[in-house]
């Protein structure tokens, strides 16, 4: 081995990482950047969007042809930020969920927010543009004003546990479900509240209802 490495050129290995290096800075050049102003407003972002955004990237799928290679850097640093998320997952410090039992970890759904929140409390640095999503978190949200006439309310919520029986949500189990419908929600690209509590909450009204019919 000693006199393989004497056969090579001088200063080959710096020449080689120099190369390597430079291959990698092409790579990234050539990703795609972040719609931010899309992604912002979208309901939920799955761990491979997360990842791709906080490199400031759009978020590719699969068997693209809009790039010729991930950058090994990008390959590592998801490895890793998949591994993290799992262990916050196992510990409870994050709460995503699967938009089906069979989906692969990858796709595990988070509203922004959640994502960003959580970032930010390991101390992850946040491109700018997403700043705005965590950039006030002791701002409450805003109350929705519930004007609808109770009988007409009445008819919402017993419309809501109708067809919560058809799509097999188990109204017990009133966050669970909320966590079902927004999954099902971001599939069919339909805006839903982005709390969770507020879909619970209305779920559990609905079955709250039926109990005392």
């Amino acid at each position: 081995m000693a006199d393989a490495d004497a056969k090579l050129p001088k200063n080959f290995k710096e020449d080689f990482l120099k190369l390597f290096d430079k291959h990698e800075e092409g790579l990234w050049k050539e990703m795609p950047e972040a719609r931010f102003n899309y992604w912002s407003k979208r309901e939920l972002w799955t761990l491979k969007d997360f990842a791709y955004l906080m490199k400031s990237k759009e978020p590719l799928e699969k068997n693209t042809d809009k790039v010729n290679y991930i950058p090994p850097s990008f390959v590592t640093y998801f490895d890793d930020l998949a591994h993290d998320v799992m262990d916050a997952t196992i510990l409870d410090k994050l709460n995503p969920i699967l938009p089906h039992q069979d989906a692969s970890f990858v796709y595990c759904l988070l509203s922004p927010r959640d994502w960003l929140k959580w970032a930010k409390s390991r101390g992850m640095a946040i491109p700018d543009e997403l700043a705005p999503i965590v950039a006030d978190e002791s701002k409450p949200d805003m109350k929705i004003q519930d004007d609808v006439d109770p009988r007409e309310r009445t008819t919402l919520l017993q419309i809501i546990a109708v067809l919560a029986a058809e799509a097999g949500l188990n109204l017990e189990k009133h966050s669970k479900a909320a966590e079902t419908l927004l999954a099902i929600g971001a599939k069919h690209n339909k805006n839903l509240p982005k709390k969770k509590d507020t879909i619970a909450n209305k779920l559990k009204e609905a079955r709250d209802l039926q109990e005392t019919r």
